[in-house]
């Protein structure tokens, strides 16, 4: 028959998309800890910051809001203006040694930087809208007349 190859001989999937679970969790670890440092731009991946934003629409869509296209939208924009500013401020003739962050590079830190909003949205899910401790409405304070 045709010598196609084996499934045996394929590369996993999330290694074929060039997804690393193992550095998502340490930059999302970095992140949350307020340890994010250089080393962690020299190896960028969209798939975690993809991810943060999918949880934060998923964890509005939970609450009853639906705003998949505006988490989307506004963190598409915001990328774009973080390039745009970083662009000005380091200038067009910027040496061989300095290292421009690129728009790739401007979407996945703002991805990862949507991580506090998703730990607040879920903190925000679990939580009572009317606190902990709740009051009784219509009561007159403890006066009776």
């Amino acid at each position: 028959m045709g010598g196609g190859s084996s499934y045996e001989d394929e590369p996993p999937l999330l290694e074929e998309l060039g997804i690393d679970i193992g550095a998502i969790f340490l930059k999302t670890r970095a992140v949350l800890l307020w340890r994010f440092s250089s080393r962690y731009l020299d190896d960028l991946d969209m798939g975690g910051a993809l991810i943060f934003v999918f949880v934060l629409a998923g964890l509005q869509l939970l609450m009853g809001k639906l705003h998949f296209g505006v988490t989307l939208g506004w963190s598409v924009v915001f990328s774009v203006l973080l390039w745009c500013l970083l662009r000005q401020l380091v200038g067009p003739d910027s040496g061989a040694e300095a290292k421009n962050l690129d728009l790739y590079g401007c979407c996945c830190v703002v991805g990862y930087s949507m991580l506090p909003l998703v730990v607040y949205t879920a903190l925000a899910i679990l939580i009572p809208r009317g606190g902990v401790v709740a009051c009784t409405r219509g009561g007159t304070g403890g006066v009776s007349r």
